[in-house]
């Protein structure tokens, strides 16, 4: 699924050319924060910010799984497998956030990352409700995201 505005950079950026880009991103701050505070710092911040975005997506995938059986397919809701694991697997990811952040908060500069990661989290809830207000179809087709396109096969001559 392409829209108008990045239709034409088909055959041009695909996959292969993101992948490369993200990996030249990474390597170069890596090198920037281990150059700065040392390798081991530079790793924990790297380390910190995923493990804090990957865990809050987590939890919020849970909480999805839930809603999405209690509303969309009622008829097939597990009280154990649609409600109780997911419930359970929120709760205890839960905890990590808590630790991370309120009980035993990390000491500067690794505690940029908690901060950075909360800026990409709001980022990312601001950048929903916007889409949602002005380009909703764009969130109802997100499901389409990772559908294969769909091919003509060819008439044999």
């Amino acid at each position: 699924m392409r829209s108008r505005a990045t239709g034409w950079l088909r055959g041009r950026w695909d996959a292969h050319i993101a992948i490369v880009w993200m990996s030249i991103f990474a390597v170069v701050l890596a090198l920037l924060l281990g150059w700065k505070w040392g390798p081991l710092v530079g790793f924990a911040l790297i380390a910190t910010l995923a493990v804090i975005v990957v865990v809050i997506v987590y939890i919020l995938i849970c909480l999805g799984c839930i809603w999405h059986y209690w509303t969309k397919r009622r008829a097939e809701f597990n009280w154990f497998l649609h409600g109780l694991v997911p419930a359970a697997g929120a709760v205890l990811f839960f905890f990590p956030l808590y630790y991370e952040y309120v009980k035993f908060p990390p000491t500067y500069p690794i505690k940029y990352a908690n901060w950075v990661a909360l800026g990409w989290v709001a980022v990312g809830i601001a950048l929903t409700f916007f889409l949602y207000a002005r380009y909703p179809d764009r969130l109802r087709d997100m499901d389409r995201v990772y559908v294969e396109d769909e091919t003509v096969a060819a008439v044999p001559a």
